[in-house]
Order: C-alpha cells, then sequence, then structure tokens
C-alpha cells in the first residue's frame, strides 16, 4: 500500500523524502545528519550501484556546503528547494508561464548559492528548458539545455542517468525543431 501523508511506518529517519523536507524547512543541519546516515547505509549494501553511492556522497556535500552558508543564503537556499516542487506542480497542471517564472526563480538562486556547474543548477536548467519546449519555445529551451548537459557531463559524468536525461532531452528538442 502506498504511504500516506503522516504514516512513518517503514520510514527510514534517513530517508530521502525526509531530507528533501527538512531542506525544504531550511533545516539543513538536520538533513545533513540523516544523509550521513543514509550515506553509511549505502555504503554498507554492497549491491547499491555506484552512481548510487556517488550521489549519496554528493547530497552530503551539497548539505554541508549549505550549512556553512549564512541564515540568509539558507533561507533562499530553502526557498529553491520549495520552488522545486512548485516547478513540477505548476509543469504537471501545465500551468508553464508560472512554471518557468518559477523555474527562473529557482535557477537565479541556485546560480547565485552553488554555481552554475552544480547537479541541482543543472536540474533546474533542464527543468526549464523542458518547461520551454512544451510552451513551445524550442529556440529558448536550447541554451539551458545545453547548459544543463554540459554541467552534468563534467560534475556527473557521462554514465549518471541525469546526464542520459538531458542528452534525450536535447535529442527530443531536436526532433521537434525538425
Amino acid at each position: 500500500l502506498p504511504r500516506t501523508v503522516g504514516d512513518n511506518r517503514g520510514v527510514s529517519p534517513s530517508d530521502p523524502e525526509t531530507i528533501q523536507r527538512l531542506r525544504r524547512e531550511g533545516r539543513f543541519r538536520e538533513a545533513l545528519g540523516m544523509a550521513r546516515q543514509l550515506l553509511i547505509g549505502q555504503k554498507r549494501a554492497s549491491d547499491l550501484p555506484p552512481i548510487e553511492l556517488a550521489d549519496a556522497a554528493r547530497l552530503v556535500a551539497t548539505l554541508e556546503a549549505a550549512t556553512a552558508l549564512s541564515a540568509e543564503d539558507q533561507s533562499q537556499l530553502a526557498e529553491a528547494d520549495r520552488l522545486g516542487g512548485e516547478v513540477a506542480r505548476l509543469y504537471a497542471a501545465q500551468q508553464l508561464p508560472e512554471a518557468i517564472d518559477a523555474a527562473r526563480r529557482q535557477l537565479a538562486i541556485r546560480s547565485r548559492l552553488q554555481g552554475r556547474d552544480h547537479p541541482e543548477t543543472a536540474s533546474c536548467l533542464n527543468d526549464l528548458s523542458l518547461c520551454l519546449q512544451d510552451r513551445g519555445d524550442l529556440e529558448g529551451a536550447e541554451a539551458p539545455l545545453r547548459e544543463a548537459l554540459s554541467a552534468r557531463r563534467k560534475r556527473l559524468g557521462t554514465e549518471h542517468p541525469d546526464t542520459a536525461e538531458s542528452l534525450n532531452d536535447l535529442a527530443r528538442l531536436y526532433w521537434l525543431r525538425g
């Protein structure tokens, strides 16, 4: 059965959803502790793909950097995490102008605080591109998608599923453009 809101049965205290919720709330120190627990658990799992272990280590590094930020910057980073959820909700509802606006605001925050080549910034770029594509701005969608692909290749490598996602999205864009 799917887990319902407020139902914590069978959920690890280091569950990725809990970590994400803490991030949206600006509770980065708590999220970091849980991410470290998650990483330790994943290191113990002998059958875990190396990419998943690297992603868990990258999450810890991202949260370590977040805890070093000023209180104001942490608040802004939490806003970026909230905006990510908002972009997904608006995109699913096909409220594309609003989704594009939220994606641009999230991108501005992440670019300033995490850098343009950070994997989370690359995800923002990829999401912005998809919103622009679906709105019919195929020309405007190319630059953020190319930047996302470049950042993902640099930071995640060519074998990472997120890099493959950007490459696939770029191929789809070229197909749509004809």
